[in-house]
């Protein structure tokens, strides 16, 4: 239920379109993209929902996700209307939700409609008051936005977003920042939670009740899974290094009160890397990964974040690992951590840490 945010995104005012919402008589280059004499402009356009949704790059301080909406609340969004035409100031603005609360159940829900009046040439800011619904865990919402103008319709678009419940129910994820200081030396920062870090031949682990880490999505076996997994291709670990231990600090010390550190890493068998990260109560804690690009190659992963309904809740990439960098996220429920290789190599991690929201920062272990 969808992985993908929107595939297009409309910037309005330049005259580029997606083909489905251009008038008759404009060129289509490469099926997706209409240029050449595009004729005159209505529409809508969310200035937040494109904010929110456009997929980061380099070093990660950008996301793409579908945005939440808070279930049992009115929340308002600003859209702009414009009308970039000679004649005709009369404009209908329909919006029509539908709540996917599974892949095979979907309920209509009430539209807004109504009309403005928006002069030829110009734009107007429509407030437009929306009461998200009441669900029983992590839903998908999708609202169907028309423009029409003389009882023709002359703009479409979809939105979507994810309604998220109250309590334990639902599951939220934000991006906190990145960390390019703490490299190997974990021990005294993360993991006072839980812990997953990569040795040879296997893996040191820690978890305290309440908080559990696994390899995969623990969803391989459900017929109609909302993420794609294979479990036996989850499993593989890549050493790093011939030796069984290295002094390099950028490698991922073993545990606690130990000071070797051993050159391997997480990896899989050609598909992309699960991370199921399981917690039994409704608290706010931090998921910190760690990545290290070991060879110094560039390398850049795309790591996104899902709620166990296949929401993608956060989704960015990360360059420029040469020396370590962990990626913190607060999050509440259970979550799954999808990662892929941009270089067409099978995707490494090198840590997995979980800690208390809010958790003042410590003082690294050298």
């Amino acid at each position: 239920m969808f992985q993908s945010v929107r595939r297009s995104r409309y910037h309005l005012p330049m005259h580029v379109f997606p083909c489905a919402v251009l008038l008759p008589g404009a060129l289509c280059i490469a099926s997706t993209v209409c240029t050449a004499k595009p004729e005159p402009i209505i529409g809508i356009f969310d200035p937040q929902y494109h904010d929110g949704t456009r997929l980061a790059m380099g070093r990660g301080d950008r996301h793409g996700r579908l945005p939440p909406l808070p279930a049992g609340q009115t929340v308002a969004r600003r859209l702009l209307i414009y009308n970039d035409t000679s004649r005709g100031s009369r404009l209908q603005v329909r919006i029509a939700p539908t709540l996917h609360l599974s892949p095979a159940e979907k309920r209509k829900l009430p539209p807004i409609v109504t009309t403005l009046t928006v002069p030829p040439g110009s734009k107007q800011v429509f407030a437009a008051t929306l009461r998200v619904p009441q669900v029983p865990h992590n839903s998908g919402l999708e609202l169907v936005l028309t423009l029409h103008k003389a009882g023709r319709e002359r703009f479409r678009d979809s939105l979507f977003f994810v309604v998220v419940p109250p309590g334990r129910a639902g599951t939220t994820v934000t991006f906190e920042g990145r960390d390019d200081h703490t490299q190997g030396n974990w021990v005294g920062a993360y993991g006072t939670q839980a812990f997953m870090v990569p040795v040879r031949l296997g893996r040191s682990v820690y978890q305290t009740p309440g908080v559990m880490l696994r390899r995969g999505s623990g969803l391989e076996r459900r017929v109609d899974a909302p993420i794609e997994d294979d479990y036996a291709r989850q499993q593989m670990m890549l050493n790093l290094e011939n030796a069984e231990t290295t002094d390099d600090p950028r490698v991922a010390l073993r545990g606690p009160g130990l000071t070797e550190r051993s050159p391997a890493a997480f990896t899989t068998d050609g598909v992309p890397m699960l991370i199921r990260v399981d917690t039994s109560d409704g608290d706010p804690r931090r998921l910190s990964l760690y990545f290290l690009d070991y060879h110094r190659q560039g390398k850049a992963q795309e790591v996104s974040v899902y709620d166990l309904h296949g929401h993608r809740l956060d989704t960015r990439r990360i360059a420029g690992y040469q020396n370590g960098a962990y990626l913190r996220y607060r999050f509440t429920g259970s979550i799954v951590v999808r990662i892929v290789a941009l270089d067409g190599q099978p995707p490494t991690l090198s840590g997995v840490f979980v800690d208390p929201a809010g958790s003042p920062p410590h003082r690294a272990a050298r």
